[in-house]
């Protein structure tokens, strides 16, 4: 799958690390990582939307593609939906990796795209840039343009930390004079709008780096999955 495009976009200085662009005034890259949300070949845990037991996730297979079976949209195909391993980072030009600053990871909501939603429509980069944080915003792509909340690798115990721990080299080779350990002193904030409820609650429950999550925001998603958030409020 190509990189996603994204709207008046311009090279910024190069880099070892993920080539950012500017967009609206700030940098954004799309780089594609080993351990983002998809693919995904898992189960779906037994404690998932109040079932009983853990059941393949990919649960269709048609003359060897395989699919998930949603209640809400039929079969979603891995191959369209399921297979795009992009992550955004972003971050205002004025950031400085060598003050404190801190990491915001956005799980986005059904039917989203990296570009055309976060970026072009939501304006994400934009808002974290003008608020003055000294910040940066990761964000994996979830399920491509479907009205479906899986939460794929961050289904998958310890996904959270191994997610991070690639963020933090990737931005480390982005910023000379830095190193993974600058990015993973960062406190990290988990923002979560509408159907990106599900992989906040598996990351914070079982991710193996809630002790590093500094702060939970949701943005109307709190569809399910409470006590885990609540789990996590009592532990925090």
């Amino acid at each position: 799958m190509t990189p996603p495009e994204t709207s008046a976009a311009r090279p910024s200085p190069t880099s070892a690390g993920p080539q950012f662009a500017n967009v609206g005034g700030v940098n954004v890259a799309y780089p594609e990582f080993q351990n983002s949300a998809f693919p995904y070949r898992g189960v779906i845990p037994a404690d998932s939307d109040d079932s009983n037991q853990a059941r393949p996730f990919l649960n269709v297979s048609e003359n060897g593609r395989l699919g998930h079976a949603s209640p809400r949209g039929g079969v979603y195909w891995e191959d369209t939906t399921y297979n795009d391993r992009h992550v955004l980072l972003a971050a205002s030009p004025d950031f400085d990796a060598h003050n404190a600053g801190d990491l915001v990871l956005f799980f986005h909501g059904n039917e989203a795209t990296l570009s055309r939603d976060v970026v072009d429509r939501q304006q994400a980069p934009r808002q974290l840039a003008q608020s003055g944080l000294n910040g940066v915003l990761v964000a994996p792509q979830l399920a491509f343009r479907r009205a479906h909340s899986s939460a794929g690798r961050f289904w998958k115990p310890g996904a959270l930390a191994e997610f991070l721990d690639e963020a933090d080299a990737r931005l480390a080779a982005s910023y000379p004079g830095t190193s993974r350990a600058t990015f993973r002193r960062m406190p990290v904030i988990i923002v979560a709008y509408s159907g990106g409820y599900l992989p906040a609650a598996f990351a914070l429950a079982q991710g193996g780096a809630s002790e590093r999550v500094r702060g939970v925001v949701l943005l109307d998603a709190l569809y399910g999955e409470q006590d885990k958030f609540a789990d996590w409020i009592a532990r925090a």
